[in-house]
């Protein structure tokens, strides 16, 4: 019993040079299978790399994608009111710097065939980088036949228009300012400019609910045209008027229309209340209202400033219901991406843990005679090891080039290939093909260790008897 302890002892260890020796002769007479085997794991870490590229693209390019969802979007608003754009002539005017957004736009416009003649108001000079179609025409000039309107920019510059003059030359009355500047800016300008010489004229002005910024702006606008008088009627009785401009005379809702040459209603109107039957324009005095109001304005006469213009705003706030479906849709999305990972790095690791028992099934023979001339089962054991991590590493380097080069490939496709480019972060991106390539390793031998396991425990003499 001793002499048989020594013996076992004095085995001789195979060192891992023969294993890897073995293990390369097998791939090579099993060269088909292997191949089957190393393409399996290869996809399955192609498409995890093709998942981490195109995040790395798509958080690179996001400022260019919410650009270009922003521009269709205002197009789409300025199609809805005006019709396609193509053969059209479409007149723009610039207030202030212009960002990208509204370059994109007039650049879209051109590429559908839209006809852009471009106005800039004040001190402003024309924008850098705009399509090579726009033409540069006068203020005066800028609505000839044209079919809508839009202003761009900051806003920075008043607009010395006249718009009653400039839109019966248009062929559309449309308006579409790309910021701030909303339909109640474009109507209250309409007002301090067209409604009557406002210098030295009475202004009446009636304040029907709390006044949005905008108006608070061009009130002050119509004190810097230096009206003779401005009075100020409110509905609510109660209302805060501490912080008025010490111009403005305040009056009873009975006298704000006297001797009035233009009256204007401003703030939200949130409800028809009694006061109103206490204003009484006449049948020549001019009475204007936001038209974004959406109550009806108790007075008769009252000139809608949709009979000069059709207002359309092509700046839109999302709204909280969008932003919890936009969040929503973005939680779907990754989890729709952990679950496609899961099952592909499932279906690799189930593939080389097939392949690796149908080698162990083929070389039943080959194990037995290998353990008859004294190879032991821990090499055994490495044989099948060694093999499953270099196809796992052979696959996924292969595999993880390829993910990235058919990330970059497809992204090119929506975007022009320099951006793409620009847009990856290599030191991540090097990272996460390193990650990659270590996942289809582990995976790969941790696929592996059932069948070397159950590789290593064969009685010899059964394997020598299997006809397989």
């Amino acid at each position: 019993m001793q002499v048989n302890d020594r013996q076992i002892q004095d085995q001789v260890k195979l060192p891992s040079r023969v294993a890897f020796g073995v293990v390369l002769q097998g791939i090579r007479i099993r060269f088909g299978r292997s191949l089957v085997t190393l393409s399996g794991v290869a996809l399955g870490i192609a498409f995890l790399m093709s998942i981490f590229t195109g995040r790395i693209i798509k958080d690179g390019v996001s400022d260019e994608e919410n650009i270009r969802i922003e521009t269709e979007q205002m197009l789409g608003f300025l199609v809805a009111e005006m019709g396609p754009v193509a053969d059209r002539s479409i007149g723009v005017i610039q207030t202030g710097a212009v960002n990208k957004v509204e370059k994109r736009l007039l650049g879209l416009i051109a590429d559908k065939g839209g006809l852009i003649n471009y106005a800039t108001a004040g001190s402003q000079t024309m924008a850098n980088d705009l399509p090579q179609s726009v033409v540069q025409v006068s203020l005066d000039d800028v609505a000839d036949k044209a079919s809508a309107i839009i202003i761009i920019g900051a806003n920075d510059e008043k607009l010395a228009i006249s718009w009653e003059e400039s839109l019966a030359k248009a062929r559309q009355k449309v308006i579409a300012p790309t910021r701030s500047q909303s339909r109640d800016q474009i109507v209250l300008d309409l007002t301090a400019r067209t409604a009557g010489k406002i210098k030295d004229a009475t202004i009446g002005v009636i304040q029907a609910g709390d006044l949005s910024q905008v108006e608070s702006r061009y009130l002050a606008s119509f004190l810097d045209l230096k009206p003779k008088t401005v009075k100020w009627a409110l509905l609510d009785d109660q209302a805060d008027v501490s912080g008025l401009d010490d111009r403005i005379q305040i009056v009873k809702r009975s006298q704000i229309c006297d001797g009035a040459d233009v009256v204007l209603v401003l703030g939200q109107v949130t409800a028809a209340g009694p006061g109103w039957d206490e204003i009484k324009p006449t049948p020549n005095q001019k009475v204007y209202a936001p038209v974004r109001r959406n109550v009806d304005i108790p007075l008769k006469g009252i000139a809608s400033p949709s009979d000069v213009f059709k207002g359309v705003s092509l700046e839109r706030e999302v709204t909280e219901q969008e932003i919890a479906d936009i969040e929503a849709s973005a939680r779907k999305g990754r989890f729709r991406n952990i679950w496609i990972i899961t099952i592909s790095l499932l279906v690799t690791v189930i593939g080389i843990s097939n392949a690796m028992l149908m080698s162990v099934t083929e070389r039943f023979r080959e194990i037995g005679t290998m353990k008859c001339l004294g190879a032991l089962s821990s090499f055994i054991r490495q044989i099948f090891l060694i093999e499953s991590s270099l196809v796992g590493l052979v696959g996924s380097t292969v595999g993880a080039i390829f993910g990235v080069i058919f990330s970059i490939l497809m992204y090119c496709l929506t975007y022009n290939f320099s951006m793409v480019i620009r847009s990856l972060d290599i030191p991540e991106l090097f990272g996460l093909l390193l990650l990659s390539i270590v996942i289809g390793s582990v995976l790969s031998v941790i696929a592996a260790l059932y069948p070397a396991q159950f590789a290593s425990r064969m009685v010899p003499a059964t394997a020598l008897r299997s006809n397989i």
